[in-house]
C-alpha cells in the first residue's frame, strides 16, 4: 500500500536525477511512495506497473525494468536479492523523507551485510553493589566467575567457527536463488529476440529455453558468479546480459 511521502523542490533540480528519462525521474518518485518506512521495497515491474502507472497502457512492466536500470545505474537505488525475491533500497533515504515519515520498522528483507542496529537492552548491565554481607559477597563473586567463564566460551566458539570456510567446490547457497533469477532474464530476453516476429509462440518457445538453460548452462552460470563475485550484488538485468556477452566471446 501507498505511503505519503516529502518531495522536495531540489527533485526537479538534481544533477545526477536528470540523466536519467521523465518516466524514469516519475518512477522514482514513485518508489518512495510504494516504499517502506526505511526506504525499502519490492523491485517487481509487474506490481510496480500496477501501482505507479496503472492508467498509462504505453508503459509496460518491461519499461519499468529500464528505468529500475536507469535509477540504479545513477545511484539513486540499489536492487538487491533476499528470500528469492528482489528488492528495492532508496539510497539517501533520510536526506529525502523528514523523520515524520519514517517512524515505522521496515516490511521488507534488509540488504546483505546490513549492520544490525543494536537494541538498548543488548548493552552490558551495569555491576550492582552487593550488601555488607560475608555471605552476600562471596555468592556474587561465584556468580561473576561463571559469566566470565560463559563469555570466555563464546568467544572461543565463535573464533573457531570463523575459521572454518566451505569447500571451494560448493557454490555459495545464495547463488542458487541468484542462478535462478538469471535463467528466467536471460529466457525472457532470448525468447523477445527469437520471437519478435511470431508474439504467439513465446510461450511455447520459452518453456524451451528455460529446459535448455537449466539442463546445459546452469553449472556456467555457476562458474559465472564465482569467476564474477561481483555480478552478485548487481541488477539482475545487468547480470544476464554480462554472461550472454562472455558467452558470445568464449564461442
Amino acid at each position: 500500500m501507498g505511503r505519503i511521502r516529502t518531495l522536495k523542490p531540489d527533485f526537479f533540480r538534481s544533477g545526477s536525477l536528470s540523466k536519467c528519462s521523465r518516466d524514469a525521474r516519475l518512477t522514482f518518485a514513485g518508489l518512495w511512495c510504494e516504499a517502506d518506512d526505511v526506504g525499502r521495497g519490492e523491485a517487481d515491474p509487474r506490481l510496480l506497473k500496477g501501482s505507479v502507472w496503472p492508467l498509462d497502457d504505453d508503459i509496460d512492466a518491461h519499461a519499468i525494468a529500464g528505468h529500475l536500470d536507469e535509477l540504479e545505474r545513477t545511484g539513486h537505488i540499489k536492487r538487491y536479492m533476499a528470500d528469492g525475491d528482489v528488492y528495492y533500497l532508496v539510497l539517501k533515504w533520510e536526506k529525502h523523507q523528514s523523520a515524520a515519515y519514517r517512524r515505522g520498522e521496515s516490511k521488507h528483507p534488509a540488504p546483505p551485510n546490513t549492520p544490525t542496529p543494536q537494541h538498548p537492552h543488548d548493552e552490558p548491565c551495569k555491576k550492582v553493589q552487593a550488601a555488607p554481607s560475608d555471605v552476600l559477597e562471596v555468592e556474587v563473586e561465584v556468580e561473576v566467575e561463571v559469566e566470565v567463564e560463559v563469555e570466555v566460551e563464546k568467544e572461543v566458539e565463535v573464533s573457531s567457527s570463523s575459521l572454518v570456510t566451505p569447500p571451494a567446490s560448493d557454490p555459495p547457497d545464495d547463488d542458487h536463488e541468484i542462478v535462478n533469477t538469471l535463467i528466467d532474464h536471460i529466457a525472457t530476453k532470448r525468447t523477445d529476440d527469437h520471437c519478435t516476429r511470431n508474439p504467439a509462440a513465446k510461450d511455447s518457445y520459452r518453456a524451451k529455453v528455460l529446459a535448455q538453460l537449466n539442463r546445459d548452462e546452469r553449472p556456467a552460470l555457476h562458474a559465472f558468479l564465482q569467476a564474477k563475485p561481483h555480478m552478485r550484488t548487481a541488477s539482475p538485468v545487468l547480470a544476464a546480459q554480462v554472461y550472454d556477452a562472455t558467452k558470445q566471446v568464449a564461442s
